[in-house]
């Protein structure tokens, strides 16, 4: 979920709280005499046409518009996500129940990985890429109890992505996200 975005600085009417699904990659950069640890995303779903429009052309990224819904509930021992996305007519989903009780993400773990990453890239031209600074705390996670997947990854990724349809994750986790700032690119 977004919630309470800004664009340069400015809250955009019925744009600030929207979900988001995306498929990406993490890499390390070395530039400087360090790693920068970042992300490059395949593809970014969104349901409003405009938030795909200004990611697309500020950014360089790949975001695509779609129905979206999720869903977040709780009872008493467990808390319960799902997001929805529909293409062709078909629903697809990602689907999770998790512990309540949040605690830190164990450093140089697999999640520590995929969350602390503060740059992102994407492609300018066939030459050319652009990185952005993203800034945000460090993040805690929430002990996954179960997990569901369905997506028609072909259909939503196109063929160079139609392998992962059988594929069993080889890990489910989830992160409380926080504010991040995304500064400028270069």
């Amino acid at each position: 979920m977004f919630e309470n975005v800004k664009v340069l600085g400015i809250k955009v009417p019925f744009h600030v709280n929207f979900e988001e699904v995306n498929l990406r990659f993490y890499v390390k950069r070395f530039e400087n005499g360090q790693w920068k640890r970042g992300v490059v995303f395949i593809k970014e779903i969104v349901p409003k046409r405009a938030i795909s429009f200004v990611a697309n052309t500020l950014y360089n990224e790949h975001y695509a518009t779609l129905p979206i819904k999720h869903s977040r509930t709780e009872d008493a021992n467990s808390k319960f996500f799902k997001y929805e996305w529909k293409k062709d007519e078909e629903w697809n989903y990602i689907s999770m129940k998790t512990d309540k009780t949040l605690f830190p993400i164990a450093e140089n773990s697999e999640v520590e990985f995929i969350t602390e990453h503060y740059f992102g890239y994407t492609k300018y031209n066939e030459t050319k890429t652009i990185e952005y600074e993203v800034t945000h705390p460090r993040w805690n996670q929430l002990e996954v109890l179960d997990y569901e997947i369905k997506v028609d990854f072909k259909s939503i990724y196109g063929n160079d992505f139609s392998f992962l349809q059988d594929l069993t994750p080889t890990s489910a986790f989830f992160a409380k996200g926080s504010a991040i700032t995304i500064e400028g690119k270069k």
